[in-house]
């Protein structure tokens, strides 16, 4: 009975200030208040502390919408937690310890966030994953490496960002990258080669 009386309270506790969490006081932060917060009103993960921060309540704030990788201790950083984590918001890749970023968990990262790329490995850097990050933010290009640079890459940056048009070189600006680039964006139409002409169809 004091046990239901006591969560009761937590409860209470929670719903009172889930606008401004930091009302709490740290003292009164338990694992057990913490818990509820988290998973039941999506509580920050930063707001809790370290020495309550357990592997339960970091998978359960996965939810909540300021959710970042960042705050889970190094040592929780399991596989399926990161995988979670960089599907959610692939710049969380950043985050992952470097000897989980495998070959699957880059290609979530880059298909939640293009911008991901910076965080892949150089040995994870294929045609597919650029393509994914690409096909997320065209603007990626500009770090896609060279070698790996093709009229299939162009049209999905292109296709996703008519704006990456102004990150390829001149000469491999082709009709078909041109009208792709601009139907996503007009504002394309100014790095498109002299005399080529826009026909909407």
């Amino acid at each position: 009975m004091g046990q239901d009386k006591n969560k009761s309270r937590l409860i209470e506790m929670v719903h009172a200030h889930e606008d401004d969490w930091d009302l709490i006081p740290l003292e009164m932060r338990t694992a057990e208040l913490c818990e509820i917060a988290v998973l039941h009103h999506g509580a920050p993960l930063w707001w809790v502390p370290t020495s309550v921060r357990t592997l339960e309540i970091c998978q359960a704030a996965l939810s909540n919408e300021h959710f970042s990788l960042s705050h889970v201790p190094e040592e929780l950083r399991t596989y399926d937690l990161c995988m979670a984590a960089v599907s959610r918001d692939g710049w969380d890749l950043h985050e992952v310890p470097s000897y989980l970023r495998d070959i699957e968990m880059c290609m979530a990262a880059a298909r939640s966030d293009g911008w991901a790329l910076q965080a892949v490995p150089e040995e994870h850097k294929t045609y597919e994953i650029c393509l994914a990050a690409v096909a997320n933010d065209g603007l990626v290009l500009e770090i896609v490496p060279e070698t790996l640079l093709c009229p299939e890459i162009y049209l999905a940056a292109v296709s996703s960002e008519g704006l990456a048009l102004m990150l390829i070189d001149e000469d491999k600006r082709t009709p078909q990258l041109c009208v792709a680039a601009v139907l996503n964006n007009a504002e394309a139409l100014q790095y498109t080669p002299p005399g080529f002409e826009f026909q909407k169809r």
